[in-house]
């Protein structure tokens, strides 16, 4: 590619490259990055390089190499191992400090017991030693917990950083080497997800998946723990815990397999929005928004079903963690109760704590089995993917080499070939076909030799397979037998041009080096040179995506000279000449196939008969077999359909061939001038997300009431978690007053509750027995709240995240043709996919682990503030800090040293040690979970952002009758069109008439705007003045109306997956019997009723499996099916072969011979004979006037084209004209 340079330094080098030890432990090397992001928003410019050890070229590379090393080893390969293999050491690493960790955060409850039991003896000058000791080394374990803990997360995220980045990097190299084959059996939706989607499950599982095997260890630990520390009855709460692991295990096993049909519908729904996108221009002419819009309702309702379902098993596992915690303390502390034992502080709260640590395993283990089994499908799905069979690797290059050394070995290569010149094809006895399934060859028994200096022609029917042919070449295809030798380098000119979104230099150059000369005569011979001068910027503007900005003959032009500029030795140009003016496609030919390319090995794919003449020699291909091959009178003497079609061309014999005159000047642009933008920025939001997403959000999901009901629930489920604890407090103290008999100073809290208990009505419902009973409702109410909560609020969400997507697709199809020219496609196709698989899915579980958090942490500091209230003080300022931290930070979190505050009350001081212990850890992961809830919302929006565009301005003041247009006259009445009000007009000032039922021809040169004026009879663009259909103003009835009532052959075919019947009929209004008369009418009947459903039969994403030439024919029966008054031929015959023009030119004078039809055409012979030809020449109408008529003007624009054809061509042309004004003349005497 060539260097595109930018105005922006390079990037400066990663601060943590030369940081030190202290400054990475506690991150220090970042605070001056958040304080300049605290400051102001960041830019590119502000980003630091990312470390060679996370490279993509470098990462994908490693992985590749073990991957084709291991396919080539196993007969069942498994990405798995192969991915885990190639990061085993950092993964090996990663699990000592988990088991580091856990083991320090493990010794923090027996410190706690220890504790406790020193406060339940008289104090002595020794105890309160060991208090200190206790207490100090908490803290200490603390610190450690949090340094390691920090580390931990980093490392972790990091490894599934790397995992994404380098299966991204693998996926795309997959991708940029699939057959032709493997690409007609996966589409662009399954590639979109797999990027998008799959491989974000690595990020996610990869936190959770070290707790597989931890998780049995610290359960024994803990049980063994337990049982030494506070005997047998503590053992029956984890008997409940490992209870519960079956159902877990079999709830991982349901997420796996509804995510993998999660997955497919996922893919159906992205390559359908592909397709929709690609494809706008066409939905909106023929107005199958609606019917698009129902499909993908339908397509979203099958994907949202396993989606809700996946839901409800991430709502039971997320309040699972709850439940089995909630319940196993109650088992212990219960059956300890019941086997006669006074329940005490140390041995309720040390219980607690062991579970606190086991509720942790209990919360990750569901995590890691749910992520793991989803990680496990995303990476069945990407292997299914890398074992699609691949292109024949060229024996110059071998795999997973780095890019430079594939350059330089392709130089040495190139410059070997140069000295050679040797480039050949040879084809013997090859068959092939697209798919492995199908019963027959779409190839049979083909045999082709081509040698260094050879032109060779392939002609033939649509779907004769002539493009087939040249993907046997190529190597795309897997042959069923026979042989194919290529000799040399190949470059390749598709049939429909594909330019991608850069300048037109880069399009042409496509990474090879610049050559000022070379890329000079190149530009001349492929007739470049005023089209450039005619661009704002030269070669340097922008051809945008697709190049929307340019006009179908430009296009092909620049995908020619792009084939051309490559150095090879085989040429394979794939109709490159129908797109074009007959005179540039004389110079083409003659110029570029026959002059720069003279001796080369050149085969080219034509429906231009007039050039077989100059051809080597040529093969007549006829239903995938060669008929006929030789010479041109080879194939004149032939008993074919051609042999007919050149006879008729023999008095119609061009000129010699000479160089064409050149009408062109070079262009005074600079090198150093800048592209004109084309394409819009995206753009990035700054600040926090505002307001409007979140309420956006959370309207989506429900109205206020569902709301509210929701907030509910929440309160409700944490004011119940939060009593149950502090009823074990209450359940302590009474316990340790019956024990002791003690009298209590009356000024003590607890003193005075127990006191009204004793005079109070309350006091009988505290006696043992029933202290457990409620207890035990107490506990089983939160288990059934927590559960609804958790449903309730995923389905919630589901409902937000489906209404959100349909509102975006609605705006989005229903948005100016404007929208979609400047925004690439694959930024659309992003919000559809990685966005909205966010608000599906990701977000759900952030948003309700951020509520979770904040309404603990809410009830946690009003618990332990009731019971002393000077922890409240260093509580609110680690939450100002933490709160601080985010703001500035807002995806980092600090860690500050916990600070303790001990009361010697036993139930009091426990209940308020084991809350705070976890209350710091509660906050940081609260905060880093917020930070991580607006890094989610930024999901939603970018999917609101698109929800909110403004649609095409569709106010209408008329409604016309059902029959209108009844006659079909056009007025074009002063009328300018522009790209938008701010842009200066594209088409000025034309005002003529096209009266009911003529047939107008329109001609013009390339980008004279003849493609413009369609789109202003659709209202696809900002028109001023007025355009008139049967004397009613386009602009005053409504988009729908206007564009059902004409009908349009696109320049370039478009049919869309789906069946055969739902591209001719997408609503079924019509019977099948009229379906099949219209195929019969465009003579596709046959073809299609060879298919094996028929009008049932699936169509391949983007109609491939039918050709160019096909795909034209069915887009001519759809227009007959519709019967409109107005017919639209938007350069229709550009890509079939001469029989199938005269076919539809034919068929066209049949069926529309009382409509008015308008003809874009750049072979002039289809026009000749039109009522009228409109010449458009810079965006004005220069002539209008019967084709006969214009030519008596020999100053003329018209008479300049038809000249520019040849003599004996212009000749023929003259006495078309002339017959048909005789023709009209007497029909207008009679």
């Amino acid at each position: 590619m060539e260097e595109i340079r930018h105005d922006q330094p390079p990037q400066k080098l990663n601060p943590i490259e030369r940081t030190n030890v202290i400054s990475r432990l506690f991150f220090c090397w970042l605070i001056p990055y958040f304080a300049k992001g605290y400051k102001r928003d960041l830019t590119e410019d502000d980003m630091y390089k990312h470390r060679s050890e996370h490279d993509s070229g470098s990462l994908g590379a490693k992985l590749e190499r073990r991957w084709n090393k291991h396919i080539q080893n196993n007969k069942n390969p498994a990405y798995w191992k192969v991915l885990m293999g190639t990061f085993f050491c950092e993964i090996f690493l990663l699990n000592i400090l988990a088991f580091t960790t856990e083991g320090i955060r493990m010794s923090q409850p027996f410190l706690i017991s220890k504790l406790l039991k020193v406060y339940e003896e008289i104090p002595t000058e020794e105890s309160m030693n060991d208090i200190y000791l206790y207490a100090g080394l908490i803290i200490v374990t603390s610190f450690l917990n949090v340094i390691l803990v920090h580390r931990f997360n980093l490392a972790v995220m990091q490894i599934g950083m790397k995992m994404r980045i380098a299966s991204c990097s693998l996926i795309y190299r997959k991708s940029l080497k699939l057959s032709k084959s493997a690409l007609a059996e996966t589409t662009i939706g399954q590639m979109v997800n797999l990027l998008s989607n799959d491989v974000g499950r690595f990020d996610q599982a990869t936190h959770h998946l070290h707790h597989f095997y931890l998780a049995p260890i610290q359960t024994t630990i803990v049980m063994v723990l337990l049982y030494l520390v506070v005997g047998w009855t503590a053992l029956l709460g984890t008997v409940f815990l490992l209870l519960s692991i079956p159902l877990q295990s079999w709830l991982g096993k349901k997420t796996s397999q509804f995510r993998l049909k999660t997955a497919t519908r996922t893919d159906e729904r992205v390559r359908l929005m592909n397709e929709i996108i690609s494809g706008i221009q066409v939905i909106k002419m023929y107005t199958w928004e609606y019917s698009f819009a129902k499909l993908v309702e339908y397509v979203r309702k099958m994907e949202m079903k396993y989606i809700r379902k996946t839901s409800v098993i991430r709502g039971l596992l997320m309040s699972m963690t709850t439940v089995l915690n909630k319940g196993a303390v109650a088992i212990s502390i219960i059956t300890y109760v019941i086997s006669g034992n006074t329940l005490t502080a140390s041995y309720a709260y040390t219980v607690a704590s062991y579970y606190r640590l086991l509720g942790s395993i209990t919360m990750w283990f569901p995590q890691a089995v749910s992520q793991g089994s989803e990680m496990f499908i995303s990476m069945k799905r990407i292997q299914s993917f890398l074992l699609f069979d691949e292109l024949k690797a060229d024996k110059h290059f071998e795999p997973g080499k780095e890019l430079e050394d594939d350059k330089k070995r392709y130089n040495s290569i190139t410059e070997k070939v140069l000295q050679t010149s040797n480039g050949s094809i040879h084809i013997k006895k090859a068959s092939a076909k697209w798919l492995k399934s199908q019963p027959d060859n779409n190839l049979e028994n083909i045999n082709m030799d081509v040698t260094a200096g050879e032109v060779v022609a392939v002609v033939g029917s649509v779907g004769s397979g002539k493009s087939t042919l040249l993907h046997i070449i190529m190597k795309e295809l897997e042959l069923q037998s026979g042989s194919v030798d290529i000799t040399g380098t190949v470059s390749y000119a598709s049939q429909e041009p594909w330019l991608f979104g850069g300048s037109i230099r880069q399009n042409i150059l496509f990474g090879e080096q610049f050559d000022q000369e070379k890329y000079d005569e190149v530009v001349k011979v492929c007739a470049l040179q005023r089209d450039f001068t005619l661009f704002p910027h030269g070669d340097r503007t922008l051809a945008g995506e697709r190049g929307v900005t340019l006009s179908g003959g430009q296009r092909a032009r620049i995908n020619l000279a792009r084939a051309v500029y490559k150095e090879a030795d085989i040429y394979l140009l794939d109709d490159p000449l129908s797109a074009v003016d007959t005179h540039v496609g004389k110079h083409l030919f003659e110029e570029c196939i026959c002059g720069y390319l003279s001796n080369k090995c050149v085969v080219l794919v034509t429906h231009q008969l007039q050039h077989l003449k100059n051809i080597d020699k040529i093969y007549l291909m006829t239903n995938g077999k060669i008929a006929v091959s030789g010479s041109y009178s080879d194939i004149r003497e032939s008993n074919t359909e051609y042999s007919k079609l050149l006879a008729d061309m023999e008095e119609e014999e061009e000129e010699s061939r000479r160089k064409s005159q050149r009408v062109v000047t070079k262009s005074e642009k600079t090198e150093k001038e800048a592209a004109i933008q084309v394409l819009k920025r995206e753009g990035t939001g700054s600040g926090n997300i505002s307001d409007h997403v979140y309420m956006s959000y959370a309207r989506a999901g429900g109205n206020l009431i569902k709301v509210f009901l929701l907030i509910s629930l929440f309160f409700l489920g944490q004011g119940l978690d939060s009593l149950s604890d502090y009823f074990i407090t209450f359940w302590v103290n009474i316990q340790q007053w019956n024990s002791t008999k003690v009298i209590i100073n009356s000024t003590d809290p607890d003193a005075e509750i127990y006191h009204s208990f004793e005079n109070w009505w309350l006091t009988p419902l505290f006696t043992s027995k029933n202290t457990v009973y409620f207890y035990t409702i107490l506990v089983g109410s939160v288990v059934i709240i927590v559960n609804i909560r958790s449903l309730s609020f995923y389905l919630w969400c589901i409902a937000a995240s489906t209404k959100m997507h349909n509102k975006m697709f609605m705006n989005i199809v229903y948005s100016p043709m404007r929208f979609f020219n400047t925004n690439p496609s694959g930024r659309i196709l992003n919000r559809f996919s990685k966005d909205i698989g966010s608000v599906d899915e990701v977000l759900p579980t952030t948003l309700l682990d951020t509520v979770q958090i904040a309404l603990s942490v809410a009830a946690i500091t009003a618990v332990i503030g009731s019971l002393t209230y000077w922890i409240l003080i260093p509580t609110v300022a680690i939450a100002v800090f933490f709160y601080f931290l985010r703001v500035i930070f807002l995806e980092t979190s600090r860690d500050v040293k916990r600070v303790e505050s001990v009361k010697q009350y036993g139930g009091n001081m426990g209940l308020a040690l084991t809350q705070t212990l976890g209350l710091t850890g509660m906050f940081q992961w609260g905060m880093r979970q917020w930070s991580e809830l607006e890094n989610q919302m930024t999901s939603v929006e970018r999917v609101q952002e698109y929800a909110d565009l403004k649609q095409e301005d569709d106010e209408h003041s008329i409604e016309p009758p059902k029959t209108w247009p009844h006659a079909g006259e056009i007025q074009f009445d002063n009328m300018s069109l522009y790209y938008t009000p701010d842009d200066p007009p594209v088409l000025k000032n034309l005002s003529f008439t096209i009266n009911p039922s003529e047939k107008i021809g329109i001609v013009g040169r390339t980008g004279a705007g003849k493609s413009s004026l369609i789109q202003a009879l659709f209202r696809l663009t900002h028109i001023e003045g007025r355009i008139l259909v049967d004397d009613i103003d386009t602009k005053k009835i409504s988009l729908k109306m206007l564009r059902s009532k004409i009908s349009i052959i696109p320049q370039e075919p478009v049919l869309f997956s789906g069946t055969l019947r739902n591209n001719l009929d997408p609503f079924d209004e019509y019977t099948d019997e009229a379906l099949w008369n219209a195929l019969e009418e465009v003579e596709l009947k046959q073809a299609v009723d060879e298919l094996p459903a028929g009008l049932a039969n699936k169509m391949a994403e983007g109609g491939t499996n039918f050709s160019v030439g096909q795909r034209q024919l069915v887009c001519l029966a759809r227009a007959i099916v519709g019967n409109n008054k107005i017919l639209v031929l938007d350069e229709a015959t550009a890509n079939v072969d001469p029989y199938t023009d005269a076919l539809i030119q034919k068929t066209i004078r049949k069926k529309f011979a009382n409509c008015t039809v308008l003809t874009i055409a750049h072979r002039l012979n289809t026009i000749m004979d039109s009522d009228k030809v409109l010449v458009m020449d810079a965006g004005k109408a220069v002539e209008f006037d019967h084709p006969f008529t214009l030519l008596k003007n020999i100053n003329g624009v018209f008479y300049s084209l038809v000249m520019q054809t040849g003599k004996t061509t212009a000749k023929h042309l003259i006495a078309i004209a002339e017959q048909s004004k005789t023709i009209r003349d007497n029909n207008t005497v009679f």
